[in-house]
């Protein structure tokens, strides 16, 4: 420690064991922002901020030291001083030294008036940690999706293969608990049409500038189990919105849908379907979509991410050769904390290997920018 030399570590592990366990930790920083965690006996914690929860894993090392791991570790020393009984010092393994903490009766340890700790602290996300947590199909952290996508074409409609297409689309993912890890997530995503090349019925093509198309929603209950493994199930559906016909289906869409994930230290693997018919709108035709996502996102550290999230479709009425959509993504996102709000960034390159004969994408670039949202917007609760 150098100086301070009343202050002395707590070198009995089960000393530091008991200290520990089932504490609730409370700190308020200097900014007016609240970090809450607890840690169970366990060795289960989680660290609360930004209207979201993420998990941890605590454990009492052989030499007296509390570390915590979730996608990355760190450890942090306790010391006592016996002119303060119910004092703490906690200094980390880099030197980072917090406030003098106080545990009072209710197993509480509190501190105001606090400065800002180094991400990935005891009190503190590492930058990881949210990039993980966002990755989740279960993530606690209300978020905005902003999408923008590039899309060239090809097909042998006259003119597809000069075609192109920018969107712009909005997509807030909030989430509300049920139960113990059984989440719901609510999923409305508008797409804004910047300029789109669209293929006409008698062949060639014709520009839209500045239109909505249909939007779509979905709602799935996810159970999370300690393995990782989340599975969800609930309704998808597409709404009429669409300003120019060729936008859009003019039809209303309902229909099952499912997802199977696995969310890990290493990163998150998963799948969404949904199977959606027309329930009401133009009866002029039949519709029967399968609709699908498939996502990864690995974790290289310092907040980056090896990650992508392709859309596909099949179109059980289309004519032969225009049933598939299906592109191959690759991508690479970075989280950063911004002005004490974290924000996710990201590229992604799509190739499609099926497509519509007749027109459709043949590459898709995607840009991606994530802020995580209050969980109260105006006063109203998302």
């Amino acid at each position: 420690m150098g100086a301070e030399p009343d202050w002395r570590q707590v070198l009995n592990p089960e000393t530091v064991r008991g200290l520990m366990s089932n504490t609730h930790t409370e700190f308020e920083f200097n900014d007016g922002q609240w970090h809450r965690g607890f840690y169970d006996d366990s060795g289960s914690a989680e660290l609360r901020h930004w209207g979201g929860r993420m998990e941890r894993t605590w454990f009492v090392t052989e030499d007296a030291k509390v570390c915590y791991r979730s996608v990355t570790q760190s450890c942090f020393r306790l010391y006592v001083n016996p002119r303060f009984a119910r004092d703490l010092l906690i200094e980390a393994d880099d030197g980072q030294r917090s406030r003098v903490l106080f545990i009072n009766k209710e197993r509480s340890i509190s501190a105001r008036n606090f400065n800002r700790p180094a991400p990935g602290s005891i009190s503190h996300p590492s930058a990881q940690e949210i990039a993980s947590e966002l990755s989740d199909p279960a993530t606690s952290l209300p978020h905005l999706d902003l999408l923008l996508d590039y899309r060239g074409f090809g097909g042998s409609q006259e003119g597809a293969d000069d075609a192109r297409g920018t969107t712009l689309s909005l997509r807030p993912v909030l989430s509300y608990d049920v139960e113990d890890h059984v989440r719901f997530a609510l999923r409305p995503l508008l797409p804004i049409v910047l300029e789109q090349d669209i293929a006409e019925n008698g062949g060639g093509t014709r520009s839209a500038d500045i239109d909505l198309a249909d939007l779509s929603v979905d709602g799935l209950v996810i159970r999370r189990w300690p393995s990782g493994l989340e599975l969800g199930a609930g309704v998808a559906g597409r709404l009429p919105t669409a300003t120019d016909n060729a936008l859009g289906l003019d039809q209303w869409l309902l229909g099952p849908a499912v997802l199977v994930a696995l969310h890990r230290p290493w990163g998150t693997l998963g799948l969404r379907l949904s199977q959606q018919l027309d329930v009401a709108g133009d009866g002029d035709r039949d519709t029967e979509l399968t609709l699908g996502e498939y996502f990864y996102a690995l974790n290289l550290g310092k907040g980056w991410q090896l990650a992508s999230e392709p859309v596909f479709s099949y179109d059980h009425r289309a004519a032969s050769g225009d049933e598939w959509s299906l592109p191959v993504g690759v991508g690479l996102w970075k989280t950063v904390e911004w002005r004490d709000r974290p924000w996710r960034m990201g590229i992604e390159y799509w190739h499609y290997v099926e497509q519509l004969d007749t027109f459709g994408p043949e590459f898709q670039i995607r840009l991606r920018l994530t802020p995580v949202l209050p969980r109260r917007i105006g006063g109203l609760p998302l």
